[in-house]
């Protein structure tokens, strides 16, 4: 296999005849933005203003929501023990997760199933821990 000595005549050949950039054309490109203002004017003082307005509204926003009368309700052990179950269902679907991650999953649920199971004041059947 031979390969084809490229020379610069034969290139320029394919390019196309050269665009060479003249005075006139530079200066028809310059002209077009000449009735362009580019400038912006910023005063330090309009930018201190903007931000420290900004500032205010987000420190009134958090203020507006730390005054909510409302009691955060805890959540139960078997509201827990189902997020668990719920976490490690979706977590079986990912790729390349860890074992460990797994492992995590397994001793927060048995916690919370055995303060659960331990926490009860009535007994209840055997049968009944183990069909959840």
């Amino acid at each position: 296999m031979q390969l084809k000595k490229r020379t610069p005549q034969l290139l320029s050949s394919k390019l196309g005849p050269r665009r060479r950039i003249t005075a006139s054309k530079t200066k028809k490109f310059l002209e077009v933005s000449r009735d362009v203002d580019e400038r912006i004017v910023t005063i330090d003082d309009d930018i201190l203003k903007s931000v420290t307005s900004n500032s205010e509204i987000a420190a009134d926003d958090d203020d507006e929501e730390d005054d909510s009368d409302e009691p955060v309700r805890k959540p139960t052990n078997e509201d827990m023990i189902k997020a668990f179950q719920t976490i490690r269902h979706e977590v079986q679907y990912l790729e390349d997760v860890p074992e460990s991650i797994f492992n995590v999953l397994n001793k927060c649920d048995t916690y919370y199933e055995e303060k659960t199971f331990f926490n009860r004041s009535v007994q209840t059947k055997i049968t009944d821990f183990f069909s959840n």
